[in-house]
């Protein structure tokens, strides 16, 4: 049912795939399967060979080639239009994605922020409220997260959602541990420990319809930003394909868990029908406005938040911060784990807690709890 979704990290072993790596690797161990740690990643600062390469060796991220057809991977034709009619184009193939896949009769919660994606997608999602009614959009729920929640409550009223349609996490958590970071639970990967944050466990599970803007602003924001390339690797030669894959931060395991731990994953901006139209974008659309604020988005975004009928460009907006009250507490128990656990066993590689951002110490952490997960008896 619906339009594909492209889940950018699928692993893949001989014993077969999962969306998730410590699954897979568990399952590898109980069938008597090799699995052995590739202990470079020991190494602050190192950097894999390739994009299919994982921390275990006998586990791939299955390669673009199998999960994309061959025409979108090759380079792109950009195309012959007008900038007006290129954003009224995108908007449309968002719409007809977020349709295509909706469940009048199933929860539905998006995980929002107070950036711009979001407010694309719960504005399309609004004026299908208002075009087939309230009964077709059904149960739908909009959770964010401070330090954002004021600007967010903002967009909510601007769309015209209920207030029983919305909340703050801070409202059901706490403002101490707000992102619940620290948990003994394993990322999907070698990954930071910020890859933990949760702000809609008491809402989302197997059942649920999960919608999320993630990997929107990669693509337009980004290059017109003149923001430097966290990776180089060649994927294809969709040159904004490329880019946007080696804008994400690792390579997308997150939403690939995400994905795996709900009935159905939306993510407009990795709708295959989006991506064709969008890696066709002629380059001379990505740009922003020389006069405006870091905060104001690519003049490509700015376009899609301006064409609803409520006005919703004009709220503020500032990063995320996902390391937002972490408590002392919670410090000294991630300390606790990891000097205790298999893998401090093992290569005795002492770390900084709290860490600084999502440094090496803090990936060496979240690993620490993967490893005890796959290798314990």
């Amino acid at each position: 049912m619906g339009v594909k979704t492209y889940l950018p990290t699928q692993y893949k072993s001989d014993l077969g795939e999962s969306l998730k790596i410590v699954d897979l690797a568990k399952d590898m161990i109980k069938a008597g399967y090799q699995l052995t740690f590739d202990e470079r990643y020991l190494e602050p600062g190192y950097k894999k060979d390739n994009y299919t390469q994982t921390c275990f060796k006998e586990i791939e991220i299955k390669p673009m080639q199998d999960k994309l057809s061959k025409s979108l991977l090759k380079k792109q034709k950009p195309l012959n239009i007008s900038f007006g009619s290129f954003v009224l184009k995108l908007k449309s193939t968002i719409k007809k994605y977020i349709e295509s896949n909706w469940e009048t009769d199933r929860k539905k919660v998006m995980l929002h922020s107070a950036g711009f994606d979001s407010r694309i997608i719960s504005g399309i999602i609004a004026e299908l409220r208002e075009e087939k009614g309230e009964d077709w959009i059904g149960e739908i729920h909009f959770r964010c997260h401070q330090p954002e929640g004021e600007m967010f409550t903002e967009i909510m009223k601007r769309e015209r959602w209920r207030e029983d349609q919305y909340s703050l996490w801070e409202d059901i958590k706490g403002k101490d541990d707000h992102y619940n970071l620290g948990r003994i639970e394993p990322v999907n990967g070698f990954l930071s420990h910020i890859q933990q944050y949760d702000f809609f466990s008491d809402i989302v599970d197997k059942d649920t319809i999960l919608i999320g803007g993630i990997y929107g602003g990669e693509l337009f924001d980004y290059p017109a930003r003149g923001k430097k390339h966290f990776t180089n690797h060649k994927y294809c030669e969709n040159e904004l394909l490329n880019s946007l894959h080696n804008y994400m931060l690792h390579d997308g395991e997150t939403v690939s868990k995400y994905a795996a731990e709900c009935y159905r994953f939306i993510a407009p901006y990795l709708s295959v029908d989006y991506l064709k139209v969008a890696t066709r974008c002629p380059k001379e659309f990505i740009k922003r406005r020389s006069d405006v604020a870091l905060e104001y988005p690519d003049e490509i975004r700015a376009a899609l938040v301006e064409s609803f009928d409520f006005n919703i460009l004009d709220i503020p907006y500032c990063r995320h911060d996902y390391h937002w009250n972490t408590t002392e507490k919670t410090w000294n128990k991630m300390k606790l784990f990891y000097y205790s656990s298999m893998f401090f066993d093992k290569y005795k590689i002492n770390i900084n807690i709290p860490f600084k951002g999502s440094d090496h110490d803090s990936k060496l952490w979240a690993f620490s709890i993967l490893y005890e997960e796959v290798y314990k008896a």
